[in-house]
């Protein structure tokens, strides 16, 4: 198979601030496993859910690919040590500050032939943080997650999310 470069549409994971405010900005956490099982995303899903108290929301890339994501909104600095504390595999190490001084983006669109991302599942936490409503209404209507449960209904907050389009390898 050849690669091309081709055009891709994500968003990213901040929601409010100056993207050059970095360490004042709000984001959710987004995390992508590529060719990882899918037992193993959802046991890395609970825990990351457990430990953090966020929500977690598993959607399947592509064969073996997935998207993790909250949308909980998270000071910068959290949202990059949940990230940092994800294990990629069951043997491999937790690595901290994986994402230090970068934004995190996610594939929201087609990719040549592979569709969106589509919903799993979710682990739900208590209302310990507020919600992205314009986060959550982009991934419902693209990804078909399910609506939320009944105890979000104050925790919404308006935010402004930013799309990225970008190059990618892709296999044709």
């Amino acid at each position: 198979m050849q690669q091309n470069k081709i055009r891709v549409f994500g968003i990213t994971s901040l929601c409010s601030t100056d993207p050059k405010q970095r360490y004042g900005s709000e984001h959710l956490f987004f995390f992508e496993f590529d060719n990882i099982d899918y037992k193993f995303v959802i046991e890395e899903s609970e825990r990351i859910h457990n430990r953090f108290s966020i929500d977690i929301y598993v959607l399947q890339s592509s064969e073996r690919n997935y998207h993790i994501l909250t949308f909980d909104i998270l000071p910068y600095r959290l949202a990059n040590k949940i990230g940092g504390n994800i294990r990629l595999e069951s043997d491999y190490p937790i690595i901290f500050e994986r994402f230090i001084d970068c934004f995190l983006t996610l594939r929201i669109w087609l990719k040549g032939k592979k569709q969106p991302p589509n919903y799993l599942t979710r682990f739900i936490s208590p209302n310990k943080f507020k919600k992205s409503f314009e986060h959550y209404e982009i991934y419902k209507v693209l990804c078909d997650i399910p609506k939320p449960p009944p105890h979000y209904k104050d925790c919404w907050q308006h935010t402004k999310p930013y799309f990225v389009s970008y190059l990618s390898n892709h296999n044709i």
